[in-house]
């Protein structure tokens, strides 16, 4: 199995508090791999490191074979994108205009023209998440779920290896969740994109997974394919509290 992303040893303090100790994980490139766990354990955390946001000691955390610390911002950039659960854009700006930003870590300066490669990407992204007929509107227009699929398309454009999705269904209503959902899955096996994510519901991390990682107490509680959590006992250890599952849905009320 390939490994795209490996960490080693990792501990990390957040404002005095330590969020993980010794810490070890991979990444099989080529996966769906969703991070589950209670409020707090580090989840979101352990995303924004992977992204070089909150910064780590040299050889803990390897991309590619290569230290993450060796990456410059713009090369860190062309390896591994990242959709957060709140994300804004400024008012004036259009599906298609945002979308282009995608296309910045490729850009010379700031003021370089786009290649046909770039153009080519960004058409791309906008006919993958089916947004041709808004890429004009201005994205301060678009509903919540319209959004997080022009996000979505941003990183696509940014055409990575790794795609990073932090709680990619939040405050979308259940018709926006399955598609975006299904959109991922898309990405993953057609375009063979390595998908991290973090879900808060466990229904679809089982249903939209190849493998989960669950996070306790700033350490990993269990890794394995998606089914072996399709287990009450399991998963009442991990959150503390009742579970339930019924048909092979889990019920936690």
């Amino acid at each position: 199995m390939d490994k795209i992303i490996k960490i080693e040893n990792l501990s990390f303090d957040y404002l005095g508090n330590q969020v993980f100790k010794d810490l070890n994980l991979c990444i099989e490139k080529g996966k769906i791999t969703t991070i589950i766990g209670k409020n707090g354990c580090g989840k979101s955390t352990l995303l924004s490191i992977l992204a070089g946001i909150n910064k780590v000691k040299k050889k803990t955390v390897i991309i590619d074979d290569r230290d993450l610390n060796d990456y410059t911002k713009k090369e860190l950039a062309q390896k591994i994108s990242i959709v957060y659960q709140n994300n804004i854009a400024p008012e004036e700006l259009t599906v298609n205009d945002l979308i282009s930003y995608g296309r910045l870590p490729y850009q010379k300066t700031l003021f370089s023209k786009f290649s046909d490669r770039d153009f080519l990407m960004i058409n791309h992204a906008i006919n993958v998440t089916n947004l041709g007929n808004l890429k004009d509107i201005y994205v301060s227009k678009l509903s919540g779920g319209q959004k997080q699929r022009v996000f979505l398309a941003l990183a696509i454009a940014q055409d990575t290896d790794v795609l990073i999705l932090d709680e990619p269904t939040s405050y979308l209503d259940i018709k926006y969740q399955k598609s975006l959902l299904d959109l991922i899955l898309i990405l993953n096996r057609k375009y063979n994109k390595t998908i991290v994510m973090v879900l808060h519901d466990i229904n679809q991390a089982i249903s939209y997974s190849d493998k989960i990682i669950a996070i306790k107490d700033g350490n990993i509680f269990k890794t394995g394919n998606s089914k072996e959590f399709c287990n009450k006992d399991i998963l009442r250890e991990l959150y503390d509290t009742n579970i339930e599952i019924i048909n092979n849905i889990i019920k936690t009320w």
